[in-house]
């Protein structure tokens, strides 16, 4: 068997570069008058208080091009003297980019800035297909009339679009279009369907009107008016060609994870691994080098008892050598919680829910351990092709039957999206619709760092014999080669490996038994068994279920330590007379949950979500 890399012979095949806080607005337009630059600064500089930074981009006598941004367009001196677009020996005018790369280089700053603008100029869209990381940027280039706008090929990097008939607004943040365009301040009936039956809105719609995102892996041009060109620089499904026999292609993963790795650990002194019971971040320690016993791993747990996956956790990092933490969400969390909701509705812009709140709580706690976050987030969907959402087919009652009716439509979208094979889904599809929103409020916080994202790795699995994994077979594979001890563990769902083949089923089923007990326990029988939840809560069961597999349990706390926050939001007069809502059902639906006599966990998350982004992003 291969053995990690060793110390000695480490490798570091890249260092990673952060422009997170660069947002931006262009706007590419009719010629405007000479007032429009400083009327849009003044509308954007409540969203960029620090410094809205603006500049003006005359192209042509028919179009005009404004760039405004976060504490100021970079506008790089390049290295070499290169036109962006055309064979002319000129300067880049403006270059903005929001994001984290992982390069090739040793690259920082201004310098790697440059570096890509130059790449870009002799490469064009090829440079990005590069460019590892997640990111959105613009270039414009003055003297040769041209823009490009581009973000990254998983759509992390968004860019929201506002079109009419001769303007473009595109975007990092969607609240700059809601201020620059009022009539995008609403809902959109399909999207707010989506959106409720998915937990995100389907075919890059938002939701709100005239608004749309950019699919990954764009690029915008500019050259002679106001109609863009547009293009892909990644097409995954061209990755799936040419699959590999099964052994072919673990060995092939094998060899591509143990050179990738090294790229998200280099920065070591800065990272702490986001440890699980699972087996993605298993992966990571077990082929990490062994120079790197010191990285601190940590794990999240509740207050009423210690979860699997946080004593599974302990274990492995107890056996790797590195220190381990535990970051609780407890009292603290409650007494913040409408702060942390609203906050975290408000830095995702709508697309998380209230829930949200704890993913915000727990990475602010993970920045005093470390700025990066190292995790094995979308290792189950990279390497397994796990699905991680679907549409619910009928939406509760209290909503309007014309909202409810609209779900037909959002389950034929998705089902027709699936058509296409489980891994294209989850890549095109699931990364930047459902995961997005998650990913940036994590990075609002921490830079979140997760090799299963690796472009050299992502493009390898799309070359697996198989569409799905459920039996984990690549995964084990690489676990077993790397002949390190945490292999031998336990898992939070699966006995040690060297206990017998009855007591690991028995195990299994225990697990799986468990785990369905407390999610019922908190989110309510299945419908056609709602009948029975009143007599869920009446049994003393919160001490037996509550906490061995999940930290927080939101069903338990909008009966209790937040049944304040939920009743002073949902039943005041303005939430109950918003358009899409039953009023009557809404009441009922609270204070049954409330009281213990039926359990409306999903609708009360799903209202609170809604009525905060009517007050935060709607109204003002």
């Amino acid at each position: 068997m291969s053995s990690p890399p060793a110390a000695a012979g480490r490798k570091t095949t890249g260092r990673t570069a952060s422009w997170q806080s660069t947002d931006f607005v262009i706007v590419v337009t009719d010629p405007a008058d000479a007032q429009f630059k400083d009327r849009v600064a003044s509308e954007l500089a409540g969203l960029f208080p620090e410094r809205c930074a603006a500049t003006a981009h005359h192209m042509t006598s028919s179009w005009q091009c404004y760039l405004f941004s976060r504490g100021g367009a970079v506008q790089p001196e390049l290295t070499e003297r290169v036109s962006l677009f055309g064979e002319n020996s000129v300067p880049v005018s403006s270059f903005c980019l929001k994001g984290e790369f992982i390069t090739e280089s040793n690259l920082q700053g201004t310098e790697l800035l440059d570096d890509i603008a130059v790449k870009y100029a002799k490469s064009g869209s090829e440079t990005l297909n590069e460019l590892n990381g997640w990111f959105a940027g613009v270039i414009v280039d003055s003297e040769s009339r041209r823009v490009s706008v581009f973000n990254d090929r998983y759509g992390l990097g968004r860019l929201y679009c506002y079109r009419n008939a001769n303007t473009t607004i595109l975007a990092t943040t969607v609240r700059a279009i809601q201020l620059l365009v009022p009539e995008t301040r609403s809902f959109c009936d399909q999207a707010l369907a989506d959106y409720l039956s998915c937990g995100c809105t389907l075919s890059n719609t938002t939701l709100f009107p005239h608004i749309s995102i950019l699919p990954p892996a764009s690029v915008w041009e500019w050259s002679s008016g106001v109609e863009p060109a547009k293009s892909r620089f990644h097409s995954f499904e061209s990755c799936a060609d040419s699959p590999l026999s099964l052994d072919a292609y673990n060995e092939a993963v094998v060899e591509t994870f143990k050179d990738i790795l090294p790229r998200y650990l280099n920065d070591v002194e800065s990272v702490a691994l986001s440890l699980t019971g699972g087996l993605d971040t298993r992966m990571i320690l077990a082929w990490a080098d062994s120079s790197l016993s010191a990285l601190p791993c940590f794990t999240f747990t509740g207050m009423n008892r210690e979860s699997r996956d946080a004593s599974v956790a302990r274990r492995v990092a107890a056996t790797a050598g590195c220190d381990f933490s535990e970051i609780m969400v407890d009292e603290r969390f409650l007494s913040r919680f409408e702060e942390l909701a609203r906050e975290a509705v408000l830095r995702a812009e709508g697309t998380v829910d209230v829930t949200g709140a704890v993913e915000l709580f727990i990475n602010q706690e993970a920045g005093k351990l470390a700025p990066c976050r190292l995790t094995g987030s979308f290792g189950g969907e990279v390497m397994r092709g796990l699905v991680a959402f679907k549409p619910s087919q009928k939406l509760d009652t209290v909503f309007h039957e014309e909202l409810r009716s609209q779900c037909d439509h959002t389950v034929q979208v998705y089902q027709d999206l699936l058509k296409a094979g489980r891994r294209q889904f989850v890549l095109n599809h699931q990364l930047p619709w459902h995961h997005y929103g998650r990913w940036q409020l994590e990075q609002s916080e921490v830079r979140v760092r997760t090799p299963f994202l690796d472009n050299q790795l992502v493009d390898l699995t799309l070359r697996s014999p198989y569409d799905t994994d459920p039996e984990n077979q690549t995964t084990r594979y690489l676990l077993d080669r790397s002949n390190h001890p945490v292999i031998n563990l336990p898992t939070d769902v699966a006995a040690e490996r060297q206990a017998s083949p009855i007591w690991r089923e028995l195990f299994r089923l225990w697990q799986r038994a468990t785990f369905k007990s407390e999610y019922i326990y908190d989110h309510g029988f299945p419908s056609q068994f709602a009948f029975l939840n009143p007599l869920l809560y009446r049994l003393p069961l919160q001490r037996a279920l509550s906490g061995r597999h999940r930290f927080y349990h939101f069903g338990e706390w909008y009966r209790n330590g937040l049944s304040k926050c939920v009743k002073d939001m949902l039943l005041d007069p303005a939430t109950l007379g918003r358009p899409y809502l039953n009023s009557k059902e809404v009441e009922a639906k609270v204070v049954a949950h409330i009281k213990g006599r039926g359990n409306a966990t999903d609708t009360i998350t799903k209202l609170m979500t809604l009525e905060l982004i009517e007050r935060n992003m709607l109204s003002k």
